[in-house]
């Protein structure tokens, strides 16, 4: 046996690594440690060593962990720790650590390692596992203080515990062989492996000598040993910014700030206004809706209504666009000054340096979006060396230009500060009272560090840390305010981002060049024959669409799974076109990571320039021509942006001298391709071809307005946007109608001068029809034009050619607009009334995919099964191969949607008779974020298409029983008529059966003049069709196996309906199993019946 030994760096999570801890923590650490070694004793017992090493632990790491759940330490025997976590009463065994002697020859070297410490601890395992105590065990720990050999469970298992010779051993043991022999023959087992064992190691006294040292190179090592011995690592805790969760405290303070409150309608949690009783003038939203309506600025937006329907409505939606507008770019901001080290008296956006909101505007559009060079120099005095963002985001919006800038807002009032504010009195006691309310917002974000790409650091203001990713689901809860204000795990949208990047690149290589890759492996391999720049083509030429792109999460999960492929691939190319080694790319915690052979961040200057500059340039090409996306809400939209800019921040070069200075982070934002709209909403089917115009002219203009807009960046879409208006509605009836109309007007006008009459007749008939027109077009105020708004994804000729994969959640609930179903009705198939929307996207999602197309999306459980969505699922499996469903964790398990699935599929002409995977995100206790998804088992495909819906919770053998009896039996409404008991006498013998049901159900034989309540049902068979006696008829009724079928297609416990019992499908023969069914005993009954159905599908 050797030891593979790992620097602590390389055993952490390379995001928690990258985490900032607080002045206030390490200081605890420092103290902690020296304790520890004041207290050490090297001639003192094991038992002693123990208990230090337990206060140790205590004094140095706070509770409880980030999920709530408190942690402690248990002596199993005189030298053994147990690491616990969960309640007092069923605490889960996380960590076992053996303590030994300081310099004792049990204890274990790095060059002598089949000693009695290691012999011990195999033991402690092997007794562990076969008491299968609760909770899993993360890892196993062997220390004399000075030095600790942490081993990783997994590897700990693969390495002692699969090995067979171990395991007759540790048998022999527990019959009674001596423990010397037990021991001996160990050491010998260890002497014969040739196994390599991986283990991390630690020199706790380097790590001292470094919490006393001055010198910042030290700081390094005392962070990673840190994090190595912390809790949270010891037993894969939840930790703070780990992608997967919303800061709870600082979403909390912030809806405040605003003046929001969480609601829940519907079943979906909404953001709404607060109660007119509760609002308080110095929020953001009342302030700006106050300035609205004094302004009357509404009076120049032509378009109103988007933003709601009642009076109050319009107010609230513009207020809520432009407040999301001036958060995203405070927000983008915070990360500025972060990136470019300007933290507390160098920061600029603070109250000390923004005292109004006309300053706030001047920092927006005066500083930042104007060069440093031109700027006066009263404002270079006031700002110091603040870099100059150019791009949309520092330039007025539209919204701005038409309505109000946010230099319209006088002096807010006084706002009460929220009651957990984590605002600090001189004392650092909570500060209670109010503050202005300018003054709070800016002072709340001051009190957050905001922190990019790593290496970890210190944070001496001791302020508590919020990473883009960790602001990302702020801004997915915020972006879905009046739909579904929630947010997606980091864990499920990496999943989802992962597997739909390496199917579209797997289709589009194997397209490309006729290969037929199946995985990365395959790929990896093809590849090598390719030119270095050919590969990058491809990649960059993959279009990915997200349907409601809310706050911008799975973009940004698609642009980091990009790059990490590109890495995987050996395309990541830095600016002299070299591939980006000796570092990993790879995407952890749904973060894009870059670490050096130990696990550590680039270290020189140099090289964190090459690796930024390389990052930079990739994600700004990814960014404008890979990702794509729409959303019915503005404020998605813009927050989306906002998001992907952040993560371009994250890598943005400092100048060529590695100066942080402003200067050394200024360039552009590129244009995104988000645009607002309705998804399902659209004038032309993709399909639509050009030569159908019949004007000559009118098609020529087309074409030539189209090449303009994809060619020339300064043509906008709203000016093709508003041909395509006038192209779309030119044949319509009513347009027809009302041109002729005033054609009329106009030879009136000009015929009748003295009596106008017809001329004020025609212009009512024009005024009424214009205004029908227009209502009737109202469905498309937000269309989608799908087949021309995006130009990457139309061939050389301007025809549609569609994407390569359609991903993320897609927007739940039933369409309850009367227009927008109407014209739901006409252009998808799959839509019936009450289904669930997202069913109907699945429908679009195939119309915009280009052949082999990959689909990656979460919808609703419910639309697996739901009645109303048969037609889309039918389409689904027509359409496309349906490669995985994966069942998602409920609500509060890192998934902050209700019961959902990932729906894994590929658009294919002919779709694949291949089995469907179904796993599941398993929740495990006190660990995110979750492994990969279990396999639970593979499905045939023709189950599904047989059955109702796509069953899940069903196992393979399940659903063909099911199968089974639906092929060999008759439906029973085609044997007999079935009605309700009306508590009349019967005039002939026939079934009476329960309404209500147990396990199975309950039928009788009654003859003539029996009374049949209205809790039965009466079955009378139909002689002509049916030739199974009433008798054996009873006896299948009853049947636990046709009550099994019942429960699956059914339900448990619920009343039977009228239809259902139609369906029950029953062995309909009459042959020597069916009479003999007539006398057999209750035992016999069950075998025959289960025989009539084999031979039925014989």
């Amino acid at each position: 046996m050797r030891l593979q030994l790992r620097k602590p760096t390389q055993a952490l999570n390379p995001v928690f690594a990258n985490q900032p801890i607080t002045q206030a923590q390490l200081d605890r650490f420092r103290q902690a440690l020296t304790r520890l070694f004041t207290r050490l004793d090297e001639h003192e017992t094991e038992r002693y060593q123990a208990n230090i090493l337990a206060d140790f632990f205590v004094d140095a790491y706070e509770q409880p962990l980030e999920n709530n759940e408190r942690w402690h330490l248990a002596r199993a025997d005189r030298a053994e720790l147990r690491l616990l976590v969960g309640g007092e009463t069923e605490p889960e065994t996380g960590v076992i650590l053996n303590a030994k002697n300081v310099f004792g020859s049990e204890m274990m070297t790095t060059l002598k390692n089949n000693v009695k410490s290691l012999h011990d601890l195999i033991l402690a395992y092997f007794e562990h596992t076969e008491r299968a105590e609760t909770g899993p065990l993360r890892y196993l720990i062997i220390t004399d203080v000075y030095n600790w050999f942490v081993f990783a469970e997994r590897d700990f298992r693969a390495a002692f515990y699969e090995n067979t010779r171990l395991q007759k051993l540790y048998q022999l043991r527990k019959q009674g062989k001596s423990e010397a022999s037990v021991y001996a023959e160990t050491a010998r087992i260890l002497r014969e492996m040739n196994e390599e064992v991986p283990v991390t190691c630690l020199n706790l006294r380097e790590v001292a000598s470094a919490a006393r040292s001055t010198n910042p190179d030290d700081l390094g090592q005392l962070l990673s040993a840190y994090k190595l011995l912390s809790p949270v690592h010891l037993l894969n805790g939840p930790f703070q910014n780990d992608g997967n969760k919303p800061n709870e405290a600082f979403l909390s303070e912030l809806l405040h700030v605003l003046g929001l409150r969480e609601t829940s309608r519907a079943g979906q949690l909404q953001l709404e206004r607060l109660p007119e009783p509760e609002r308080h003038r110095g929020a953001l939203i009342e302030h700006t809706i106050e300035t609205l309506q004094l302004t009357n600025a509404l009076a120049n937006l032509p378009d109103g209504e988007r933003y709601g329907e009642t009076d109050e409505d319009p107010y609230f939606g513009v207020a809520m666009t432009l407040c999301m507008t001036w958060l995203g770019r405070v927000l983008f901001l915070k990360f500025l000054e972060s990136k470019t080290g300007k933290h507390g008296e160098n920061a600029f956006l603070t109250p000390r340096h923004i005292r109004s909101f006309a300053e706030l505007e001047e920092l927006f559009f005066a500083v930042l979006g104007v060069l440093p060079a031109k700027r006066p120099a009263g404002i270079t005095t006031r700002y110091g060396a603040v870099p100059h963002i150019q791009g949309p985001l520092f330039e007025p919006t539209g919204l701005e230009r038409m309505v109000l800038t946010v230099s319209a807002l006088p002096d807010a009032d006084d706002l009460p500060l929220h009651p957990q504010t984590i605002l600090k009195g001189p004392q650092g006691e909570v500060q209670m009272g109010s503050l202005p309310g300018l003054t709070y917002w800016l002072a709340f974000m001051d009190a957050y560090s905001f922190v990019l790409d790593g290496p970890a650091e210190v944070d001496a203001q001791n302020k508590p840390s919020l990473t883009a990713n960790t602001v990302g689901l702020v801004l997915d809860v915020l972006s879905g305010y009046n739909t579904n204000a929630t947010y997606t795990a980091g864990y499920v949208s990496e999943h989802v981002a992962k597997t739909v990047v390496l199917g579209a690149a797997l289709n589009r290589f194997n397209t490309v060049f006729g290969w037929a890759c199946a995985n990365l492996s395959e790929l990896r391999g093809q590849v090598r024959q390719l030119d270095l720049t050919e590969i990058n083509a491809v990649l960059n030429s993959l279009r990915f669409v997200h349907l409601a792109v809310g706050g911008g999460h799975f973009l940004v999960s698609t642009l980091n799974e990009l790059i990490a492929l590109k890495a995987e691939l050996g395309v990541l190319l830095d600016p002299d076109g070299r591939p980006l080694r000796p570092y990993e790319v790879c995407v952890v915690n749904d973060s894009l990571v870059i670490t050096d052979p130990d696990g550590l961040p680039p270290a020189s200057v140099g090289e964190l320039q090459r690796v930024r500059e390389t990052l930079f340039r990739e994600k700004q090409t990814l960014i404008a021509q890979c990702l794509f996306g729409v959303d019915t809400h503005p404020v998605a939209v813009g927050l989306a942006q906002v998001r992907l800019w952040i993560e371009l921040l994250a890598h943005w070069p400092e100048s060529k001298t590695g100066r942080r200075s402003g200067s050394g982070v200024e360039g552009c934002l590129p244009v995104t391709n988000l645009r607002h709209g309705h998804a399902l909403v659209s004038r032309f089917d993709t399909n639509f071809a050009i030569e159908s115009i019949r004007t000559v002219s009118r098609r020529e203009t087309l074409v030539r307005q189209l090449n303009e807009y994809r060619t020339d960046s300064a043509r906008s879409w709203s000016d093709l946007e508003t041909y395509l208006i006038q192209v779309a509605v030119q044949d319509q009836k009513d347009y027809v109608e009302i041109r002729q109309l005033e054609t009329k007007l106009a030879a009136a006008t000009f015929t009748f001068v003295q009596d106008d009459t017809q001329r004020r007749g025609l212009e009512e008939q024009i005024a009424y029809k214009k205004a029908q027109f227009t209502q009737k077009q109202a469905v498309y105020r937000q269309a989608v034009e799908w087949r021309f708004v995006f130009p990457d994804v139309l061939d050389d000729a301007g025809s549609f050619v569609g994407f390569d994969a359609v991903l993320g959640r897609l927007p739940t609930g039933q369409v309850t607009d009367s227009e927008r179903v109407r014209y739901l009705v006409k252009r998808y198939e799959t839509f019936a009334p009450r289904v669930d929307q997202s069913a109907i996207y699945l429908e679009l999602a195939g119309q915009l995919l280009r052949e082999g197309g990959q689909v990656g999306l979460i919808v609703p459980r419910l639309v697996l099964t739901q009645k109303e969505a048969q037609q889309a699922r039918n389409r689904l499996l027509e359409q496309a191969t349906l490669q995985a469903v994966t069942v998602l964790p409920p609500p509060g398990v890192g998934n902050g949607a209700a019961d959902s699935v990932l729906l894994i599929a590929r658009k294919e002409t002919v779709a694949s008779q291949s089995d469907i995977l179904v796993s599941l995100f398993a929740p495990v206790p006190n660990a995110l974020p979750l492994p990969d998804p279990t396999l639970l088992f593979a499905v045939p495909v023709r189950f599904w298409r047989s059955q109702r819906g796509f069953a899940v919770d069903r196992h393979p053998q399940e659903l063909a029983l099911l199968d089974r009896m639906e092929q060999a039996g008759t439906p029973l409404g085609q044997l007999a008529t079935i009605t309700n008991g009306s508590g009349e006498a019967l005039m002939e013998e026939a079934i009476l059966l329960d309404k209500q049901r147990t396990e199975t159900l309950s039928a009788e034989l009654a003859g003539e003049g029996a009374m049949a309540t209205k809790n039965q049902f009466v079955i009378r068979r139909i002689p002509q069709h049916a030739e199974i006696s009433n008798r054996a008829l009873v006896h299948v009724l009853n049947s636990g196996l046709l009550g099994w079928y019942c429960q699956m297609q059914f339900g448990v416990g619920t009343p039977l309906k009228l239809a259902q019992i139609r369906e029950l499908p029953i062995p309909n023969k009459l042959n020597k199993l069916t009479i003999r069914l007539e006398e057999a005993d209750a035992a016999e009954q069950a075998e025959i019946i289960r025989q009539l159905y084999d031979d039925g599908c014989a």
